[in-house]
């Protein structure tokens, strides 16, 4: 027990708590001068979707009712998912944002279809639905904006 946390906080309630405070500082990049607002916003994207590609490998690598070419898979798609990512994020190019809410889906989908996820808690899996719905939004509007803003992707 941590000093001073409420025994009231639940994991349900510290896993919300917790996305729900990942997401402000997409809100962040997007209030930020349009200098920065574009760099801020894809490079905190990258790195929440390194993240979750993350999560995936400790997922398959304790998933052992799985058999080991099933979890391989799901580390090999985990590598994939950061290694497109920071390609996105690295090139200069008007698809960059609507590429990084394209793989926020992706990994959604594939915790929702892939077996190795299938112990996820029910609260964990809700939480990434709506987490997912946001953010995909907040991409949607950023590259909108940035567009009728006549912002140059560089």
């Amino acid at each position: 027990m941590v000093p001073g946390v409420s025994t009231r906080l639940t994991t349900p309630r510290l896993v919300n708590t917790l996305a729900v405070f990942g997401i402000a500082p997409f809100l962040i990049a997007l209030s930020l001068p349009e200098s920065w607002s574009l760099t801020v916003f894809k490079l905190y994207s990258t790195a929440i979707l390194c993240f979750l590609s993350g999560s995936w490998w400790s997922t398959a690598l304790v998933s052992t009712r799985h058999d080991a070419p099933n979890r391989w898979f799901v580390m090999l798609l985990s590598n994939l998912a950061v290694l497109l990512a920071v390609l996105l994020a690295w090139l200069d190019h008007s698809l960059t944002i609507p590429g990084l809410a394209t793989l926020y889906v992706l990994l959604l989908l594939g915790e929702q279809r892939l077996s190795v996820f299938s112990r996820q808690p029910n609260y964990y899996q809700q939480m990434r639905q709506w987490v997912t719905g946001i953010v995909v939004l907040l991409h949607l509007f950023a590259w909108w904006t940035l567009n009728e803003a006549g912002t140059s992707w560089h």
